[in-house]
C-alpha cells in the first residue's frame, strides 16, 4: 500500500468525514470510512467485497490493500485504500442521494485540490451521532439492500422460467438425446421411425395438436420426454421377445 500524504482539506463535513490523501499526485480515500458516510447497512467486509467486483477494480491500480494489525494483537482486518475514480463510482453505485452527495464532493474536492482552493465542505451529511438516527440510517441501508436482493431474485426466476420454456433446438445434447431415443423407438415398434416421431409429437403436443416438430420440447420436459422414449422402447422391446412386432 502506497504511503499516504493528508491532503489539505477543510476540517468540516465531508473533508473531515471522508478525508483524501494524495500520493504522487493521485488521491485515495479510506474505503471503510466511506463506508461509513455512505451509511450502508451491510457488514464492512461484504460491502467492499461486493463493490470492487461490481466496479470490476483492479488491485494495484484502481485500489491497495493491506492488514492491519490491531493494538491489542487481535485478528488482523483488511485495510483499504480507493482510488477518486473508484470511489466516485462506489457513491454511485450506492443510488441514494448520500452516495450522490458524496460523489459530487468527491469531484468538488478533486478539483479544488488542484486548484489549490478552499475545499467545499457539506457539513449536513456527516454522520449523525444520536443512537437513533444512527439506527434508523442503518435501517434504510438494510432496507435498500433487501430491495436488490429482491429485485435480483425476481430476474432470477423470470430468466429460469425462460430456461424452462426454451426448445430442446437451443440445446444440441438435449436434442440429440430425443433423437437417438426416437430412432431407437423406430427400430422396435410398428411402422418404424415415422410412427416413432409421431407417437412422440402426438404424446407432448397441446390441446391435443401434436407439436411441428420433435425438437420443439421445452427444455422443462426433457427428463419427462426420456422416460416416456424408454418406456415405449422397453414396451415394444419385450412384445417382440414375445413373438410380435410390437405390444
Amino acid at each position: 500500500m502506497p504511503d499516504l500524504i493528508p491532503a489539505q482539506q477543510d476540517q468540516a463535513g465531508l473533508g473531515a468525514l471522508i478525508p483524501l490523501r494524495e500520493n504522487q499526485g493521485a488521491y485515495w480515500i479510506d474505503a471503510r470510512l466511506l463506508h461509513a458516510a455512505l451509511g450502508s447497512g451491510t457488514r464492512f467486509s461484504d460491502w467492499i467485497t461486493r463493490r470492487l467486483a461490481d466496479t470490476l477494480a483492479t488491485e494495484g491500480e484502481d485500489f491497495h490493500s493491506d492488514l492491519s494489525k490491531t493494538p491489542e494483537g487481535g485478528r488482523p482486518a483488511h485495510q483499504y485504500q480507493l482510488s477518486l475514480d473508484l470511489a466516485k463510482e462506489i457513491a454511485m453505485l450506492e443510488r441514494t442521494s448520500r452516495g450522490k452527495a458524496i460523489r459530487r464532493y468527491f469531484i468538488d474536492a478533486e478539483r479544488a485540490l488542484r486548484e489549490g482552493t478552499p475545499t467545499p465542505t457539506l457539513p449536513v451529511l456527516t454522520l449523525p451521532t444520536d443512537p437513533i438516527e444512527l439506527l434508523e440510517l442503518s435501517l434504510q441501508g438494510i432496507r435498500q439492500n433487501q430491495q436488490a436482493v429482491r429485485a435480483l431474485q425476481d430476474a432470477t426466476a423470470a430468466l429460469e422460467t425462460r430456461l424452462d420454456n426454451t426448445p430442446i433446438l437451443m440445446f444440441p445434447e438435449q436434442e440429440g438425446t430425443i433423437k437417438a431415443l426416437c430412432q431407437e423407438l423406430g427400430k422396435v415398434m410398428p411402422g418404424s421411425y415415422p410412427a416413432a416421431y409421431r407417437a412422440f409429437k402426438a404424446h407432448f403436443g397441446q390441446a391435443g395438436v401434436p407439436m411441428a416438430k420433435y425438437s420443439s420440447l421445452p427444455t422443462r420436459r426433457f427428463d419427462e420426454a426420456c422416460g416416456y422414449l424408454r418406456g415405449l422402447i422397453a414396451e415394444h422391446s419385450r412384445g417382440r421377445l414375445l413373438g410380435g412386432r410390437g405390444a
